[in-house]
Order: structure tokens, then C-alpha cells, then sequence
């Protein structure tokens, strides 16, 4: 009995690292530093972000981690003073490049931020804006979309029947739900996340968490979080920014999260995941 019970354990983790190995990668980030005027905010950060699975951005605050994930949507472009050097492929594009359609880049790579921000109007106008502004104009496809992304975040039995409502009269957690529905209606391959729950209650925080891991059968997903308890539960992969006295941030350490969190190759992400580096 025993001798079965570990040749089923060994055969499943065959199987979940074949799995690993199998996923390609989504989003490739080689050599990438970003200035903001002249000075340098992040230095030579390369990784590789594996297709549907969660990877989390830790380190202290003001170490480049919403500036990196902002990176990868181009909200920097608006920016006269900002400027990045190397190169951020999705799949084989290099999404720096002045040749992309930055508005087309953000339908395939969605962004939901710290604090839940619904859009003025009804929960129906917040999930088919996208998709209107990109050309749907037929109500069945627009109701079809406003459904699906609905019920992909768990939200559809909770309004269905309330869609003509403004979004503000949800709760915070619905409404940081329905803002990852807004995303999703896009059809995205990727979904940013920048602490998307630091401004929830604890129960609409573990439904956010326990979303976005049914969210990464479809999607790939990359967070920043300073919550290290939730990086645990949620992660697939973790990297670890610092910024060290030149108040340059690098990319420390990169690697599965079950080595993160148990076993860190490097001290300072010891002392940053055990709470003694701020």
C-alpha cells in the first residue's frame, strides 16, 4: 500500500514537471533597463514568464516593480521623460518596438490595477467598452461577451440582474472583479496585475486569489504583490526586485516558487521573504 501510495506521488510529480516543460514561454524580457529622465530606475532586468501560470513581482517598495509591470503595457509612452533600452518579446514581437499598434499591444496584454477602477456607467457598459470601441456593434455578441467574461470572474449570479446598475454601486471586491472581467472581455493572452487586492477585506482578497489561479488555465498572469503570504498561495513563479544603495533596482533572484520561498539561492531574498529586509 505504501510502495503504491509513493509511485503515485512520484508519477505526479513526473507529470507536473513534464507539464512545466512543456509550457512555452509567453513573455520574454532581455537586457531591459528603464530611465525616467536621467535617472535610472531599473538596470538589466532579463527573465523568461512561462505560458498560463502565475509569476509574482516581490521587493520593498520603490523597487521598480509597477514601473516594470507598466513597462510591459507601454504606459510609459505618454511619458516624454521616460526611456527604456533592451527588449520585451510577447511570443516572438518585441513589443518596444516603435512599430506595434500600442492600442492593439493592450487588448492582448490587459492591466488591472491597485485600487479598483470601474468606469463611469452600468456594469453592461464597463464589460463591452473594449469590445465596442474595437467594433462590436451586435447586441446578442456584445451580451454573449458581457456574460462570459462575467461569469469568468464569478460575478454573473451576483448581477445579472442588475447590469443596467452603475458600477460604483458594487463593493470593492465586485468591483476589482469586474475590472478583471473588463480585461478579460479583450480577450487578452496576458493579464497584469499591480496588488490587486491590497485595497480589499480579507474574504474578497482569498476570491481574487483563488480567480486568478482558475484564471491561469486561460491566461498568463504576472503580479506584483508585497503580500508574501499570498505570493505563496498563489505563485508559480517568483522574481525578486532590490535597489540597493544607488537606488537602481535589479532583478535579484528569479526561479520557481516553491525554491523561492523554501530554499533562495540568494541571502537578500532570504532576508526580504523572512521580514528582515525592507
Amino acid at each position: 500500500m505504501s510502495f503504491r501510495l509513493n509511485l503515485s506521488t512520484n508519477n505526479q510529480e513526473k507529470k507536473t514537471k513534464n507539464e512545466e516543460l512543456s509550457k512555452k514561454d509567453k513573455l520574454i524580457v532581455s537586457q531591459f533597463s528603464f530611465y525616467y529622465a536621467n535617472k535610472k530606475i531599473l538596470e538589466n532586468i532579463s527573465l523568461s514568464i512561462k505560458e498560463n501560470s502565475i509569476t509574482s513581482i516581490i521587493g520593498p517598495s520603490g523597487c521598480g516593480k509597477t514601473t516594470f509591470l507598466k513597462a510591459i503595457n507601454r504606459l510609459h509612452d505618454e511619458n516624454i521623460f521616460a526611456r527604456s533600452e533592451g527588449a520585451i518579446f510577447l511570443d516572438e514581437e518585441n513589443i518596444l518596438s516603435k512599430k506595434v499598434d500600442v492600442n492593439l499591444l493592450r487588448t492582448k496584454i490587459g492591466m488591472v490595477f491597485q485600487k479598483p477602477n470601474p468606469f463611469p456607467g452600468t456594469i453592461y457598459h464597463n464589460v463591452t467598452f473594449g469590445p465596442k470601441l474595437f467594433g462590436v456593434k451586435n447586441k446578442e455578441e456584445l451580451d454573449w461577451i458581457c456574460e462570459s467574461s462575467l461569469r469568468k470572474v464569478a460575478l454573473w449570479n451576483e448581477v445579472k440582474n442588475k447590469l443596467k446598475t452603475p458600477a460604483s454601486a458594487l463593493s470593492g471586491g465586485q468591483q476589482q472583479r469586474l475590472c478583471i472581467a473588463r480585461a478579460i472581455a479583450m480577450e487578452p493572452e496576458v493579464i497584469l496585475m499591480d496588488e490587486p487586492c491590497s485595497a480589499l477585506d480579507p474574504i474578497s482578497t482569498l476570491k481574487i486569489e483563488d480567480l486568478m489561479i482558475e484564471l491561469k488555465e486561460h491566461y498568463t498572469l504576472v503580479v506584483v504583490t508585497h503580500n508574501m503570504q499570498q505570493a505563496s498561495r498563489i505563485s508559480d513563479y517568483v522574481a525578486f526586485f532590490y535597489a540597493g544603495e544607488d537606488q537602481i533596482a535589479r532583478l535579484v533572484e528569479y526561479d520557481k516558487a516553491s525554491k523561492i520561498f523554501v530554499n533562495p539561492s540568494n541571502p537578500l531574498t532570504e532576508k526580504y521573504i523572512a521580514g528582515r529586509l525592507g
